[in-house]
């Protein structure tokens, strides 16, 4: 279980912060990713199908040393937190070349938008199709 969680910081903004409540070391590290990096997704032995280039940098931790996003913020300043929620269930993947696996979501967000706006209409116009790993 995760809680993510705001706090705001009278006139300069919002500190955002998570806890991780696993009973185990998650092992995370801190990573970057610049603008214009080539994103794949061969990820646990299968090709998702959809790749991009990413339009934004950001800075991101990670988890059992995979460069799989948890949490991170990116040059606009848009961030994302992935929080585990047991029994999720997600689509199916129709169109190979639209496929995103969800451990790749957080990447495609930081990586290629600047607002939830942004975000929210990419996912409206089935721009990818997120499944599961």
């Amino acid at each position: 279980m995760c809680t993510d969680f705001q706090i705001r910081v009278d006139q300069q903004g919002y500190v955002s912060g998570r806890s991780m409540e696993f009973a185990l070391n998650l092992n995370s590290k801190f990573f970057f990713r610049r603008v214009g990096h080539k994103y794949t997704q061969d990820l646990w032995g299968k090709n998702f199908g959809y790749s991009w280039t990413g339009k934004y940098g950001f800075v991101a931790m990670n988890c059992f040393d995979q460069q799989i996003v948890t949490d991170g913020m990116n040059t606009a300043g848009l961030s994302t937190g992935n929080l585990w929620l047991p029994g999720s269930k997600y689509q199916t993947i129709t169109d190979p070349q639209k496929g995103l696996c969800i451990d790749n979501f957080a990447a495609w967000i930081l990586s290629s938008f600047a607002t939830c706006d942004e975000v929210k209409r990419a996912l409206k116009d089935e721009t990818v199709q997120v499944g599961a790993s």
